[in-house]
């Protein structure tokens, strides 16, 4: 069971990985990926001022439904 986890972690990890060594080009962004970029860091900066509630929230709900989990497989 927890070898199963293990392993989907490393994978997740190692996608992650792969993923920020193919960002990495040293091509330069068009005019729409900037605009695109702006308006992610736009959003992304209203969600963080909004995630300071929701982020232990969400963390909440993860961590009770792992509790959840854990308690019915035993």
């Amino acid at each position: 069971m927890i070898d199963n986890l293990l392993f989907i972690f490393g994978c997740f990890i190692f996608i992650g990985f792969l993923i920020l060594l193919v960002s990495r080009s040293e091509r330069q962004p068009t005019r729409q990926q900037i605009r695109n970029a702006r308006a992610m860091r736009k959003w992304w900066r209203s969600f963080k001022r909004e995630g300071e509630i929701i982020f232990p929230f969400i963390l909440g709900i993860i961590v009770l439904g792992f509790v959840g989990y854990i308690a019915t497989t035993l």
